[in-house]
């Protein structure tokens, strides 16, 4: 639900559209590397962006109802063989995009968006990924 909302918001930075390779999704036009599935593919071009929803519990009251949501952000490239500060530069500003952010999720609405700060990692073929939690709060309209 809220990868889809994480996704609008990062497609509305030019920087990070900037600095993301592109990608034929079923429309065939090529558009920025942003992924709401997970696995992405062996034909992806990189830096890409992967967005993973981890769920979060429900809560409410008996005037409202919604819950908290969370999810993982990874900012991934395939090259080892040069610094990463393209690609923490790309992090950084995926994290300035989402911290604090109204996420726009239909039928929510968003009372509070935090991203920690990008965590430097590598993927299981020695590959860099900055990953940002996300948790928000929506309450349903």
């Amino acid at each position: 639900m809220i990868a889809e909302a994480i996704q609008a918001r990062l497609l509305t930075r030019a920087g990070v559209i900037a600095a993301l390779a592109t990608h034929e999704f079923t429309t065939g036009v090529p558009t920025p590397a942003i992924f709401t599935i997970e696995p992405v593919g062996e034909d992806v071009e990189y830096p890409a962006i992967v967005i993973q929803e981890a769920g979060g519990p429900r809560w409410g009251s008996f005037e409202s109802s919604g819950g908290f949501f969370e999810a993982d952000v990874e900012v991934r490239d395939q090259r080892d063989d040069r610094s990463t500060k393209s690609l923490r530069d790309l992090a950084q500003l995926v994290w300035e995009a989402l911290d604090l952010a109204n996420l726009v999720v239909p039928g929510y609405h968003d009372v509070g968006t935090y991203a920690d700060m990008p965590q430097e990692q590598k993927d299981d073929d020695g590959f860099p990924v900055f990953l940002i939690p996300i948790r928000t709060r929506l309450i349903a309209v």
